[in-house]
């Protein structure tokens, strides 16, 4: 073994024994913070994500998510640098949950019926939290409908302009694979879709409870505090601590305590980029077709156009004045026996599927 070999197997070892003992003595911080994302997981992510991700998966196995934009296929080329198909898997992206763009682009890419650079130029812009999600966290508004209805048109056009840089003079181009006719829906691919998503689901409340242990032990460490405090002395009202943990992990973004004008802006933002946790997610899920560089660099540009158009909608929009800041309590909007339910069906499909393998 080299000594570079040996250097990085030594830091590797202490950095996790240093974590370890980091465990012990922050348990009972780490404790609370896990109780409450395991909490977020079953009202929010279950209920918001698993119905859409089955859909997901039904239409990349039947084929008929190649069909939803051909009344547009003589313009979406020449407007928005996608062939019909690409623009079809685009607009469902953004309703279905982050990573099913993901998963739907590794599949063409690993069918052949994409190129490497067009499924990472396209990897950017198929991503989106959808409806479902954004009504999760925003719980009950005076404004509810109309505050989803902007954030979502938001990240929608932001997306949009980021594909235009993308793709204005390199469209994308499919092979005629894409063009392959779909397929009958049956029984074998109801269940498989069910299980693919229930596992999806629970890597990605995985990733959430990895991230609310890493956030308790800065919490711990007082490294918040500190933020906070500088913050003060700045004379900067910002909560820094609340964005930071929004930024790690997005669903934090629901206890953001802020002026109403400021705050429905920062959470289009927020939830455009979507958070360290939900990028580790994406890239697991897109495998070789994730480039770092360019994705992260789009997802910070749409999450500033996202938070500006916000703005701007909100300018004309007219929102009930005594609403000052968003009601985004997970905690009071849903039944507690559906997620639990869901989750210990989405288990035993897990483990029946690892057993019949």
């Amino acid at each position: 073994m080299s000594i570079t070999a040996r250097i990085r197997q030594m830091m590797t070892a202490s950095a996790l024994l240093f974590l370890v003992v980091l465990c012990i003595g922050f348990a009972s911080s780490i404790q609370t913070q896990m109780y409450a994302a395991l909490e977020r997981c079953l009202t929010v992510m279950i209920p918001s994500l698993y119905a859409m991700m089955i859909l997901s998966q039904l239409m990349i196995r039947t084929g008929v998510w190649r069909v939803l934009a051909r009344p547009l296929r003589r313009i979406c080329l020449p407007l928005f640098g996608m062939p019909d198909g690409c623009f079809a898997l685009f607009m469902w992206s953004q309703f279905a949950g982050y990573p099913v763009g993901a998963g739907m682009l590794r599949k063409l890419y690993q069918d052949g019926a994409i190129s490497r650079s067009n499924a990472e130029r396209l990897l950017c812009v198929c991503y989106g939290g959808g409806p479902a999600f954004l009504l999760a966290l925003i719980g009950a508004h005076p404004n509810r409908m109309e505050l989803v209805m902007l954030i979502c048109l938001s990240q929608l056009f932001s997306n949009l302009i980021v594909g235009q840089l993308l793709f204005r003079r390199h469209p994308v181009r499919l092979s005629s694979a894409e063009f392959s006719g779909t397929h009958p829906l049956n029984a074998q691919q109801l269940v498989e879709s069910t299980t693919q998503a229930g596992q999806s689901l629970l890597k990605l409340c995985g990733v959430i409870l990895c991230f609310a242990a890493f956030c308790a032990v800065l919490e711990a460490l007082g490294l918040f505090h500190l933020l906070s405090r500088l913050m003060q002395r700045m004379g900067i009202s910002l909560p820094l601590a609340a964005i930071i943990q929004s930024l790690l992990e997005v669903t934090n973004a629901a206890m953001l305590s802020m002026p109403f004008a400021v705050q429905i802006p920062m959470f289009a933002g927020l939830l455009s980029f979507g958070g360290v946790c939900v990028i580790l997610q994406v890239r697991a899920t897109a495998g070789e077709i994730f480039q770092t560089r360019l994705f992260v660099g789009c997802r910070v540009l749409a999450g500033i156009l996202s938070a500006t158009l916000c703005r701007v909608g909100m300018s004309i929009v007219a929102f009930e004045s005594g609403a000052v800041a968003v009601a985004a309590s997970y905690q009071a909007q849903h039944n507690s026996c559906f997620p639990v339910c869901m989750l210990l069906i989405m288990t035993g499909m897990l483990i029946y599927e690892i057993h019949r393998r």
